[in-house]
């Protein structure tokens, strides 16, 4: 028959071992945080305008056309449809206002994930921003409202910069640090 003994504690010091990709401090440098601070103010305008401009498309992209045997035919941008401006501006600016959050709340590691996530979406949007409102301004219905689509195709372009320059800041001072917290 086995006999059981009572158990007893030795005590150890803590060993805790860090691998080569362990916890890293997700804290924004100060030398950094008026940067993202501009970033995000610069994005979030360029969210808000995108937002602006794509509900004034939807009302005021579409024109009459004269045919010769008096009928009037009615063009829509498609573009002003699809939504890009909407769409992408809501990201725009979420980005922006998550990057003004950083800069006061510069230790939230939750927040610097959902600030890095958010540029990546933003860049990844701004590029399907500009090739949807490209694609559509060579459409003929396009034509009465090309306007619509070069300022989609600035608002995407200025998004593309900011979304790319706060991708480039946290990955240098943030994520591709090699210093433990």
């Amino acid at each position: 028959m086995a006999t059981f003994q009572a158990p007893y504690y030795v005590g150890q010091s803590q060993v805790v071992h860090h691998s080569c990709c362990g916890p890293y401090a997700k804290e924004l440098p100060q030398r950094v945080r008026a940067v993202v601070f501009g970033i995000g103010i610069s994005a979030l305008i360029t969210g808000l305008i995108g937002l602006t401009i794509g509900i004034v498309g939807l009302f005021a992209t579409s024109s009459y056309y004269h045919n010769p045997d008096g009928t009037y035919i009615r063009l829509y941008n498609i573009s002003a449809f699809i939504g890009p401006n909407i769409w992408a501006g809501i990201f725009y600016a979420l980005t922006g206002i998550f990057a003004i959050a950083s800069r006061k709340n510069h230790k939230n590691r939750y927040l610097m994930h959902t600030f890095f996530m958010l540029s990546i979406i933003s860049f990844l949007l701004s590029l399907a921003h500009c090739g949807i409102s490209f694609s559509t301004m060579l459409n003929a219905n396009a034509i009465p409202s090309i306007w619509f689509n070069v300022v989609s195709i600035l608002i995407a372009a200025f998004a593309f910069s900011f979304s790319l320059a706060s991708i480039i800041v946290l990955s240098n001072n943030i994520y591709c640090r090699s210093t433990l917290a």
